[in-house]
């Protein structure tokens, strides 16, 4: 996936792909959400942008490590306003 500066985002196209790979049928407020928070939005908004309830998004981070991943990356990389890099 390519951020808005034009950078790859890793860590989405990663977890999209485990998705896919995993069989399971990606949900359509994953990407989205993760999207908003990366943009620094908050998890309330971010929720309500996607059309997803926080009950929902706090129960799948707590059941996926690769969407808590996405989510902790999301996060981090919008406090400091570029992707983070490979460790």
């Amino acid at each position: 996936m390519i951020s808005d500066d034009g950078t790859v985002w890793c860590t989405l196209a990663v977890f999209r792909r485990r998705l896919a790979e995993s069989g399971e049928q990606e949900r359509s407020w994953m990407v989205p959400f993760l999207l908003h928070l990366r943009r620094g939005k908050g998890v309330l908004v971010a929720c309500d942008l996607a059309g997803i309830s926080t009950t929902a998004v706090y129960r799948r981070r707590m059941r996926d490590r690769a969407f808590r991943r996405a989510w902790d990356e999301a996060l981090a990389e919008s406090l400091l306003g570029r992707p983070l890099t490979a460790a």
